[in-house]
């Protein structure tokens, strides 16, 4: 049973009180064994509801520890739990099936906080005329009219011909405040630090959402999906971050509808 704070402080206070009594009058009757008892009985109740005391604050403060572990939990769950919590704990990164990596793009760009970077080397037909990326288009616009994001894409293409398909939906995202780029395939070969970049990662496509992590399109040779994967490792966000911002800087500006 739980005592409420102020009752035990008042039985403290009390008790010391009595103590305060007892024991100057026992000095008076040093040999009376009544005293010496009531004495011992007064201190070991004030002994008593000290820890009491003592118990009840402890057992206030696991609670409220309690209470902030679950909240703790709950967060968690809301952030990372969505399935691939247990792989993410033990890799550092998640692996998505083929049947989810549109869904798990759109989840995705829900995420972005204030910074989305993205290539794409994703043949045109298999990505950028699908619904989904529409759909992804659309939240982008909103993540940059509400949260100011900043959304930047470097689209990476073998030939110029693969302009004509992709332009249009190039020309809209830039007109809605996505900063586009274009960059060829054998321009990246043909660079250095780029060429390097290149070798040390997998996969050409890949997203940065924020610093949270990366996803990564694993494509095969005619650029077309096989798997993709979440990369949550700081380190690994960093070079992805400066691979990025050195092909961004490499890659051509589109040429708008006049």
């Amino acid at each position: 049973m739980k005592i409420p704070p102020v009752l035990l402080k008042f039985l403290n206070v009390i008790i010391s009180i009595t103590l305060a009594i007892v024991i100057p009058q026992s000095s008076e009757i040093p040999n009376d064994p009544r005293v010496a008892q009531r004495v011992i009985l007064g201190v070991l109740i004030f002994l008593f509801f000290s820890e009491l005391e003592k118990f009840n604050y402890r057992q206030s403060n696991l609670k409220k520890i309690g209470e902030e572990l679950n909240n703790l939990k709950t967060s968690l769950v809301d952030k990372l739990l969505d399935g691939d919590f247990k792989e993410f704990l033990k890799y550092g990164f998640v692996e998505i099936p083929l049947d989810k990596a549109a869904s798990r793009w759109v989840e995705q760009l829900w995420r972005i906080d204030k910074r989305f970077w993205a290539t794409s080397y994703i043949k045109i037909e298999e990505g950028w005329d699908q619904a989904y990326t529409k759909l992804g288009i659309e939240i982008q616009k909103t993540k940059v009219i509400v949260n100011n994001a900043d959304i930047k894409r470097v689209f990476i293409l073998d030939d110029l011909s693969e302009l004509n398909q992709i332009n249009q939906s190039m020309i809209y995202q830039s007109e809605n405040n996505i900063k586009i780029k274009y960059i060829l395939r054998s321009e990246i070969q043909s660079k250095s630090t780029l060429k390097n970049y290149n070798r040390k990662f997998a996969s050409l496509d890949f997203g940065i959402t924020d610093d949270k992590f990366v996803s990564i399109v694993d494509l095969n040779r005619n650029r077309k999906i096989k798997s993709a994967k979440m990369i949550f490792e700081k380190e690994s966000i960093k070079e992805y971050e400066q691979f990025f911002l050195y092909l961004f800087n490499e890659a051509h500006e589109i040429k708008k509808a006049k």
